[in-house]
């Protein structure tokens, strides 16, 4: 795209070809300045960066749908190895390894919460927002009662609670959150 007058940075400018292309519906996924591809961390200065001496912008887009949809394809991927890893937290849970089942555990509510924000974000733009907050609302008993055994110290009902019923959850959300991936193919 040739330069406008009057726009003296890059982010206004990439956000004004933004509202053009499709109505706001899409998103940078690539941006070449002058024929050179930045880079994140030239992405990250790019809202303040001028616009003198810059010849040429050019902006590959992606739907804010197929950015969404491909999220969630990603948190479908990433409950499955959450899902084996709690496996392996309650298996050490039960083989009375606390350590390494505790820091495992620890490390699947950290994904958990990724996926789950991941979730959050991407669903209002599939319109699925209602459907898929069912996932956390179906597994909030679960961990509730987890906080409860640990508290207690009763780390044989620890586990089976991860491996019966978070794990037990986790495994169905691939096949969920496949039904409400979309998406379509990149711009330029």
């Amino acid at each position: 795209m040739a330069l406008p007058e009057g726009i003296d940075r890059l982010g206004p400018l990439i956000d004004q070809a933004l509202i053009e292309r499709e109505a706001g519906r899409c998103v940078a996924s690539k941006i070449w300045i002058d024929g050179v591809e930045l880079d994140a961390e030239a992405l990250d200065a790019l809202p303040a960066r001028a616009t003198a001496g810059v010849s040429r912008v050019e902006v590959k887009t992606r739907r804010v749908e197929e950015v969404a949809g491909a999220a969630l394809e990603s948190a479908a991927d990433y409950a499955q190895k959450i899902e084996h890893r709690l496996r392996e937290a309650a298996d050490a849970y039960r083989a009375a390894d606390a350590e390494t089942a505790g820091m495992t555990l620890a490390e699947c509510m950290d994904a958990l919460i990724v996926i789950l924000e991941t979730v959050r974000g991407a669903s209002p733009f599939l319109g699925s927002a209602g459907d898929l907050s069912r996932l956390e609302q179906e597994i909030a008993p679960a961990l509730a009662l987890l906080e409860d055994h640990q508290l207690r110290q009763d780390w044989l009902a620890v586990a089976d609670v991860i491996e019966f019923e978070i794990a037990a959850s986790l495994s169905r959300w691939p096949e969920e959150l496949g039904r409400h991936r979309g998406g379509a193919p990149e711009n330029h």
